[in-house]
């Protein structure tokens, strides 16, 4: 991944570890241990993920504001029609997910949205959409290109 550095001379291709706060803060991620857990089928599918849904539960609201933060107000009523359907056109993935959102106490819709994001990203037009490499920094000149209002 390189930035593109404008100066009053020119631009030129920089690497994003030559910034000195992008590399501090990609040098100051911790490991974590990330947990693996065993869903069974045998198991009612909107209960499968019960086990799961409690270690991240916690969670949800920084995860809705995050989403909040791409979506526009007027998405909601859609991404609640598209959590209407989900059950009956999806069948046991749909009851899965049923499950799996009463569980993290959250709408289906919402649920839905997440599971898409990686297809919906580009509708909240922000940066750090394309950027997955590496910290991405308010007005950062890579950045400027893709978002000049850096919004």
């Amino acid at each position: 991944l390189a930035l593109t550095v404008n100066t009053k001379g020119g631009s030129s291709q920089v690497s994003w570890t030559a910034n000195a706060t992008l590399k501090a803060i990609a040098a100051d991620r911790k490991r974590v241990e990330i947990p693996t857990y065993e869903v069974s089928l045998d198991v009612a599918a909107a209960h499968r993920w019960d086990h799961v849904a409690a270690d991240y539960r916690d969670h949800i609201p920084a995860i809705m504001a995050y989403l909040d933060s791409f979506f526009p107000k007027w998405a909601a009523p859609i991404i609640e029609k598209i959590g209407e359907g989900v059950e009956p056109y999806f069948q046991e993935y749909g009851e899965e997910m049923v499950g799996l959102a009463r569980a993290l106490n959250m709408k289906v819709g919402d649920l839905v949205v997440m599971n898409l994001m990686y297809q919906l990203e580009h509708i909240g037009i922000n940066c750090s959409n394309w950027n997955n490499t590496g910290p991405t920094a308010k007005n950062d000149p890579g950045c400027m290109d893709v978002d000049p209002k850096q919004e």
